[in-house]
């Protein structure tokens, strides 16, 4: 089986958004994860109760339950918390607006992320440099949100509650 090498700007591109795809499916598994813990509803009903739930629904609810409880979340969990809905809206537009192409190795500018394609109106037009460095820098953020959601859920693996 020959292997091509990732050479073109444009395929080093595309691989750093698949991994950013990746860790961010891994990290709403985690949210997913402390929705069910939150909720306190064995994991069989929460599938049912919670089957499709993705990572901005998933944040608003364990909220709401806090709230409902009169329990207020930390101020580390709040900021990690809008930081992942943050990143969510990236990800989305990055998921369904694309990156111009046009703007990927073939001069110093850096690529657009743009729903040119889609806004209806010029007043719906977004434009933003999404360079390799900020994607990069997105899947580092993910990846510590994501293990410090975990430690949080699982403070018995580590000998002390969080």
């Amino acid at each position: 089986m020959k292997v091509r090498v990732l050479d073109h700007p444009y395929d080093q591109y595309q691989g750093i958004l698949g991994r950013l795809m990746m860790v961010f499916a891994g990290v709403e598994e985690v949210v997913y994860d402390f929705l069910v813990k939150t909720s306190g509803v064995e994991p069989v009903i929460a599938s049912a109760i919670f089957s499709g739930v993705r990572m901005a629904e998933a944040i608003g609810t364990i909220k709401k339950i806090h709230e409902a409880r009169g329990v207020e979340l930390s101020a580390r969990l709040r900021q990690q918390f809008q930081r992942l809905l943050d990143i969510n809206r990236t990800r989305n537009q990055l998921a369904h607006y694309g990156v111009r192409r046009d703007r990927l190795g073939r001069d110093d500018r850096p690529p657009i992320l743009s729903s040119a394609r889609m806004a209806h109106v010029p007043s719906k037009l977004k434009e933003t440099e999404m360079k390799p460095e900020t994607v990069h820098r997105l899947v580092g953020e993910l990846e510590a949100i994501g293990v410090s959601l975990w430690v949080h859920l699982h403070p018995e693996k580590f000998g002390q509650e969080l």
